[in-house]
């Protein structure tokens, strides 16, 4: 990491879980899309348990949203093909996506509720991933992860959706932001 993007990524969690209003390097503003699976490309679903699968949906302004499941476990993605990651325990997709778009309507993070199961029958915990957007050609990436039930989750997750434009992906690692220890510190790859 570079030294400008090191720092800020270091600052982002301490910095991000003191705000009471969210702080944005990039003035975004918030446009909502469904996310159903059933509105989605199947690209492959395994035929010995159905309970794995690979779709391709349609997101903002053209880009790509892939989505995979296996072993009770999701991952999405934004942009060209990623490389998906998820969380230890198994779980599931909230219904709408949030993006981050700037000035001109384009895409730049994405913020997706996961359910996650927990350690009893019908227990579950809600956990926020913020992912930076890529394009056509370049996949996106997990930028950050937080338990939804941190005072000001959305805005903490909103802050750190606007601070992915100095995220890069394949070389910085997610963070978690936000109270440490709960059910979203169990994402794969955190820093």
């Amino acid at each position: 990491m570079t030294g400008s993007v090191s720092s800020s990524l270091s600052l982002m969690g301490g910095v991000l879980a003191a705000l009471t209003v969210p702080v944005a390097a990039l003035a975004g503003e918030n446009v909502y899309t469904d996310l159903d699976l059933d509105a989605c490309e199947t690209v492959a679903i395994a035929a010995e348990d159905g309970g794995s699968g690979e779709w391709i949906c349609p997101g903002l302004e053209g880009r790509a949203v892939f989505v995979s499941e296996g072993d009770l476990r999701v991952s999405i993605g934004f942009g060209a093909v990623p490389e998906l990651q998820s969380f230890a325990p198994f779980n599931s997709l909230g219904s709408t996506i949030e993006w981050r778009v700037d000035e001109r309507g384009a895409p730049y993070a994405a913020i997706v509720r996961y359910h996650l199961d927990g350690a009893e029958v019908g227990d579950t915990s809600d956990v926020l991933l913020v992912s930076r957007v890529g394009n056509g050609e370049t996949p996106g990436c997990a930028v950050a992860v937080l338990d939804a039930g941190n005072e000001q989750a959305n805005g903490m997750a909103r802050g750190a959706a606007d601070l992915s434009t100095i995220f890069q992906c394949g070389r910085d690692r997610p963070v978690l932001i936000g109270t440490a220890g709960g059910p979203a510190s169990s994402f794969g790859g955190l820093q």
